[in-house]
């Protein structure tokens, strides 16, 4: 509706109080006559918008019967012209209707706070009706406005965008801002992808995938800050897990939680996530864990980079984190991914693994962490499950391979297993930590089947390899060089240290120290050894004779 513009001779009327009583009362009559859905005022952060008011021609009722109509005609395209707009209530999107802007920043939506369904806590302004089918949603700027419904940050209802049980969605050159909680909430959803979107200060997760997520993508997306919560999660719920998902060529920046993470507390016995794939996304600033697989069985991690990572450390809080919880996980693979620590606080592992069985840890590159750079440990859980009846989460079948791990605050590769087996570490360089180059602490159990090939070990700041518990073992052609850097007892100034280890050998190892003031001072020292160790042409180079003579204890 184009309002009358009136032309009034004011010049006699200024001091005529009949005329400023008309003039008020034209102005109410115009006030209530104007469209429901119309342009609001400009948006902080987003480009200006300084639409004419003849050009605004939708209204939230005929925005809600186009919708309906095209629905129920088979599907259609419903499109909101450019200009930044309140409607009254949620925009309910049916099946089949594609819901079309002019482009991010140019078509904008706000929820109306007053009218919303008449309470001031209901902060989603679009949702699917349930069980829809093939909707569609793009070239649309969303505000949350969360600045106004401070209570609502974080709670569990006040999503912007929420699909419910739908069959066939696509997301694409959608923004949200100031989401008071999830930007994106997909429930129980499948079939369907998030692709080209802008996430932009929200409350809460940025987009979330609840229940059970099932054949989605989500490609190509930014997500700049969240206040709480993850960039972008995955996760269980009431037994429902997920299968089938990808996370590609995102860019997720200072997420309140986990930049991005699938899975959560699956509880015992139910079912795992299966077939994740998360690859070629970068995730800056996390203050808690870059990527978190929490049980998920038959998923990839890779060629992402994280940098920034676990603020304040503690569990959970790693570069990469990978978990059986409850239950035994199993082929998983994380390779070719970047981990550099960035922050100045925290002790947080570049990768942290527990509970995994056939696992991969491959051609990664891990910089300066200030925890480990990959710790792999038996967990203690704090209760029994079916998979851990010892309380223990254990690892079995793991394959540490290709690895860059240098620069680090403490150990490059540490393991804690209990009873593990079939482990290969082999084709790692391992430089420059201030700890040990590879420190193999298992608890009371010996663990059996080791593995540890064709590695460089160098400058690090303790012992080269410290082992303890362990039998059935082989090391071969392993280059350990200028070690115990930092080493200010005997046993610390080796390439090679063992205790309680079993039956093993040491084949084609090269002990190498050609510093001006040796620090690598024994290549060899064992203590209560319970098997025979037994030592293969090894090759000494810039090592005096008798410095490279084992001792039967190390101990002062």
């Amino acid at each position: 509706m184009v309002p009358i513009i009136l032309q009034v001779r004011l010049t006699a009327l200024l001091t005529n109080t009949k005329f400023w009583l008309l003039l008020l009362s034209v102005m109410v009559i115009l006030s209530i006559l104007a469209v429901k859905l119309k342009p609001d005022e400009e948006l902080k952060g987003l480009p200006k918008i300084n639409e004419p008011a003849e050009e605004v021609r939708l209204e939230t009722i005929y925005l809600q019967d186009e919708i309906n109509q095209a629905s129920i005609n088979g599907g259609g395209t419903v499109t909101i012209p450019k200009g930044v707009y309140a409607v009254d209530e949620p925009i309910i999107l049916k099946s089949n209707v594609h819901l079309k802007g002019a482009g991010m920043g140019e078509s904008v939506i706000r929820l109306n706070l007053k009218k919303s369904k008449g309470m001031e806590d209901d902060s989603t302004i679009l949702k699917t009706e349930p069980n829809a089918q093939n909707v569609q949603i793009s070239d649309l700027t969303f505000d949350g406005e969360k600045d106004k419904r401070k209570k609502q940050i974080n709670d569990s209802y006040s999503h912007t965008i929420v699909l419910q049980f739908v069959d066939g969605f696509n997301i694409s050159r959608v923004e949200v801002l100031r989401s008071p909680s999830a930007s994106i909430m997909l429930f129980n959803s499948r079939n369907g992808s998030v692709t080209d979107s802008k996430i932009i200060d929200g409350g809460s997760n940025g987009i979330i995938g609840l229940q059970k997520t099932e054949n989605v993508q989500i490609i190509n997306n930014e997500i700049d800050h969240t206040d709480h919560q993850n960039g972008i999660f995955i996760s269980y719920q009431e037994g429902k897990s997920s299968e089938n998902v990808t996370i590609e060529g995102n860019k997720v920046k200072d997420a309140g939680d986990f930049g991005i993470e699938v899975g959560h507390l699956v509880e015992d016995g139910e079912e795992q996530h299966v077939n994740i794939k998360v690859r070629n996304n970068e995730v800056v600033g996390s203050r808690n864990s870059g990527i978190a697989f929490r049980t998920v069985s038959d998923g990839e991690i890779e060629n992402n980079i994280i940098k920034g990572y676990g603020k304040t450390g503690g569990y959970g809080g790693d570069g990469i984190f990978v978990e059986g919880w409850k239950d035994q996980s199993a082929n998983v693979t994380v390779s070719n991914n970047i981990v550099e620590q960035t922050y100045t606080t925290g002790d947080a592992n570049a990768i942290y693994v527990t509970g995994m069985e056939n696992t991969v840890i491959e051609n990664n590159e891990i910089k300066a962490s200030r925890g480990k750079g990959l710790f792999v440990q038996a967990s203690v859980i704090g209760e029994n499950t079916g998979d851990f009846p010892e309380g223990i989460r254990l690892f079995n079948q793991l394959t540490i391979q290709g690895n860059k791990i240098y620069e680090g605050k403490m150990e490059g590769i540490h393991l804690q297993g209990y009873k593990a087996e079939d482990i290969v570490i082999a084709g790692n360089e391992i430089n420059h930590n201030l700890s040990a180059g590879l420190l193999i602490a298992n608890l009371d159990v010996m663990s059996r089947g080791l593995e540890v090939s064709d590695n460089i070990i160098k400058d690090n700041g303790l012992a080269g390899i410290d082992m303890y518990s362990q039998e059935d073992f082989i090391f071969e052609r392993n280059r350990l060089v200028n070690n115990g850097q930092k080493a200010k007892d005997r046993k610390n100034r080796s390439a090679i240290v063992m205790f309680n280890v079993g039956n093993g050998v040491l084949k084609q190892n090269t002990y190498e120290d050609s510093q001006k003031v040796p620090t690598q001072k024994y290549y060899l020292q064992i203590a209560e050894l319970t098997g025979q160790v037994t030592q293969q042409d090894a090759e000494f180079i810039g090592l005096l004779p008798e410095l490279s003579e084992s001792t039967s204890d190390y101990l002062e």
